[in-house]
């Protein structure tokens, strides 16, 4: 098994948060380690949006969303709209 080590800050509310420089860094990630997630990102929704929406599909839980997130002044950022598919 792999080991991917991470860096989170304290006050961490993304996943470039872990050291990734981007979101294609990020895509880049989730494309080695998780290849079935990341073929699952069709609408190309921010990777934040997308991993919780695969999180409330399988516990039945629709339209999951991370706590906090509604209220937070950055939730333009986690939940913008969709771009172009994933590098």
């Amino acid at each position: 098994m792999t080991t991917i080590p991470l860096h989170a800050e304290p006050a961490s509310t993304g996943l470039q948060d872990l050291g990734a420089r981007g979101r294609a860094e990020v895509s880049h990630l989730i494309r080695w380690a998780f290849p079935g997630l990341h073929a699952g990102n069709t609408r190309n929704l921010r990777w934040k949006r997308h991993l919780f929406l695969v999180l409330g599909e399988r516990s039945g839980q629709a339209d999951m969303r991370p706590p906090k997130c509604d209220g937070c002044g950055d939730f333009a950022v986690g939940f913008g709209p969709v771009g172009d598919p994933p590098a």
